[in-house]
């Protein structure tokens, strides 16, 4: 790397940190800047694919310590090695010519481990489980609502249930967030390297992107362990699998997105509709059920390639 290739690439990490710290601070301010970070992982992903790894990390720890000092150790991991880090390691996987299923899921993988990571920690430290820590600010909320009035004994209980239910599935909401961030992550970023003409080895658009078959059997599979894990005893076998089963609807809603922009892509449908479409997909359960089946069916019959058959 020449001294001008490396003043670029000081630059461009400098921004990247700059980016990161800001929306990373902001996070607990204003929820929504945390999904202003995947934004900034973005910039990570870039660097890391032009520069390497080893090179942007320096740059990522930097932005770590920035929003640590200013919200806590613990939470950053999660709210900036987890995107940060996934997006890192997409980057030089990129630069090592690996395909794009593994870049993808490796990513993914990295992510899900820091977000995890981040939850012992604050078991660990603590000595009271993050789940524990909801749970008894959702009871709080409740008796408060109930000595005020403003909640019946009946709404109360069925409040109570649902949260209940919300705060179970804490894990698998984790590990889908950080899947849906990196899917974001990676296919900005290889626009944004796409627009500067820079190549790119077996890139698929999102269109074409899709998860290996094997990830069906492999969910039957889990879902089969974790039935007979519970059955025996040594966990809760209904929160465990009410967990894989959140993961595994992510993962083929995802697939089902895929599906509807390779069929968006075939159809003069002004692009403004269709993502206000998606949206509203996404904003309700039965969008997202819908998505489920789509990816579901494409994974199990090749839907897309039957199309493409189909259409000559």
């Amino acid at each position: 790397m020449d001294i001008q290739e490396h003043r670029k690439a000081v630059k461009s990490g400098i921004i990247a940190v700059a980016v990161m710290s800001i929306t990373g601070t902001l996070g607990p301010v204003i929820p929504a800047a945390t999904l202003l970070v995947y934004l900034a992982a973005v910039l990570f992903f870039v660097c890391a694919k032009r520069y390497g790894f080893i090179f942007t990390l320096p740059f990522l720890i930097a932005a770590y310590v920035f929003v640590a000092f200013g919200t806590s150790f613990i939470t950053a991991i999660a709210d900036i090695l987890a995107p940060g880090l996934a997006a890192l390691v997409m980057g030089e996987l990129m630069k090592l010519n690996r395909e794009q299923s593994e870049v993808v899921l490796k990513g993914i993988l990295t992510g899900a481990l820091c977000n995890l990571a981040s939850v012992a920690a604050l078991k660990i430290t603590e000595e009271v489980s993050l789940l524990s820590q909801l749970r008894t600010a959702v009871d709080t909320i409740i008796s408060t609502g109930i000595s005020s009035g403003e909640l019946t004994a009946q709404a109360a209980q069925s409040l109570e249930e649902a949260y209940e239910v919300m705060l179970q599935m804490v894990p698998a909401f984790l590990v889908a967030g950080i899947m849906l961030g990196t899917v974001f992550v990676y296919f900005a970023g290889c626009a944004i390297m796409r627009k500067t003409g820079e190549e790119m080895y077996k890139f698929l658009p999102f269109k074409e992107f899709s998860f290996s078959k094997s990830i069906i059997f492999g969910g039957i599979i889990i879902l089969i362990l974790s039935y007979i894990i519970g059955a025996v005893g040594l966990v809760n076998s209904d929160v465990l699998l009410l967990n894989i089963c959140m993961v595994l609807a992510a993962m083929f809603s995802l697939q089902g997105l895929a599906v509807l922009s390779f069929i968006s892509s075939m159809v003069r449908i002004p692009r403004i509709l269709i993502f206000i479409f998606v949206l509203l997909l996404m904003l309700s359960m039965i969008g997202i059920l819908i998505l489920f089946f789509i990816g579901l069916v494409d994974l199990a019959m090749d839907l897309r390639k039957r199309i493409k058959a189909k259409r000559g």
